[in-house]
């Protein structure tokens, strides 16, 4: 290619890319050169620090290639296999159609199955709240009537000890009449044996 271009130029990408990749197998020759069961092996070539010149008198000659002692053969002939005609693109279209839609059905029930779980959860949990509430109501109530039954019982001893208290009281009352009845009958009886006593 070098040889047969008159203008240099045309060929820069090419002159480029062939002096990096001149740069890449140096540094991989050099790694390989640096592992010894490699070397023990093979051969590592080493390679010059700047690549051959491909320009001018002096540019290498390449190797000539092996004859493998295979003639050239022609190229393949060309496939046989007839083009698909416009029924076998029609069903070909019809059944792409068919999948696309069943894939946009599917992803549809997909989409429905998760929002009747999401709506089930919240539903769930709605209903797990509102037995807490209930719960917690009951408990308010219990308790209400709990601090209501034992105010009523300290009222009723309360009034029991105050009725038994009155009972004592009017029991007291009863033994100071009566006590009082018998001083006046003994009164009464002095008097009586006084005024006999006089008579005699």
């Amino acid at each position: 290619m070098v040889a047969g271009t008159d203008d240099p130029e045309v060929l820069e990408p090419l002159r480029s890319k062939y002096n990096f990749q001149h740069h890449a197998l140096r540094k991989f020759y050099y790694e390989c050169s640096n592992l010894k069961y490699l070397t023990g092996l093979i051969n590592v070539p080493k390679l010059g620090q700047e690549p051959p010149n491909l320009f001018g008198s002096d540019a290498p000659e390449l190797p000539k290639r092996p004859d493998t002692g295979l003639k050239a053969t022609s190229p393949p002939p060309a496939s046989t296999t007839p083009t698909p005609d416009a029924a076998t693109v029609a069903q070909q279209a019809a059944m792409l159609k068919q999948y696309e839609e069943q894939q946009a059905a599917l992803d549809a029930r997909r989409a429905a199955e998760e929002q009747a779980r999401m709506e089930m959860e919240l539903r769930q949990q709605r209903e797990y709240e509102e037995l807490q509430r209930q719960q917690a109501e009951r408990e308010r109530l219990a308790q209400e009537q709990l601090a209501r039954d034992q105010m009523m019982q300290m009222s009723n001893a309360a009034a029991g000890q105050v009725n038994q208290m009155q009972m004592e009281m009017l029991a007291m009352r009863g033994q100071y009449e009566r006590d009082q009845l018998l001083l006046e009958q003994y009164d009464r009886v002095g008097h009586f044996y006084l005024a006999l006593q006089e008579c005699y």
